[in-house]
């Protein structure tokens, strides 16, 4: 593999599933009899990147949480973003790269966002495989410098 630029993604990620492991969907999918166990899923990451063009370092970090149980399924998920300017014109400076114009910290910009859903199958005879109530609220915002 290629890497386009001489810097690096650094990412790492942690999951715990101290219950067993849990449906890789929004939704208690799981069979009637498997649906009276509980599940929980918690999982949170981080992210690292060096960008030149334009020139700023990025940081990401995520938390993430799941449980299911009798068809009941709860999700929610957080997101934060902040993307750290450290250069606003580079010029070639005797032969090498140079930063010509460095930037304030007051150009530093953030994102945040995140999810709630809960889910329900109820018990009633021919649906309770069939048919999920739901309610899903989200927010997102790209940046709140702006």
């Amino acid at each position: 593999p290629i890497n386009l630029d001489e810097n690096f993604l650094f990412a790492a990620r942690v999951e715990l599933t101290p219950l067993g492991l849990v449906p890789r969907l929004e939704s208690d999918v799981r069979s009637a009899l498997d649906r009276k166990d509980p599940r929980l899923h918690l999982g949170g990451g981080v992210m690292h990147n060096r960008r030149t063009s334009p020139w700023f370092d990025r940081t990401y970090g995520g938390v993430d949480l799941a449980f299911f149980w009798q068809g009941l399924s709860l999700n929610a998920e957080g997101y934060y973003r902040v993307d750290e300017p450290y250069c606003a014109r580079r010029e070639n400076v005797g032969g090498a790269d140079a930063c010509v114009e460095p930037v304030s910290p007051e150009q530093r910009t953030e994102a945040l966002g995140g999810f709630v859903q809960v889910g329900y199958f109820p018990h009633l005879p021919w649906v309770h495989e069939h048919l999920e109530l739901a309610f899903r609220a989200q927010a997102f915002d790209p940046n709140q410098q702006v």
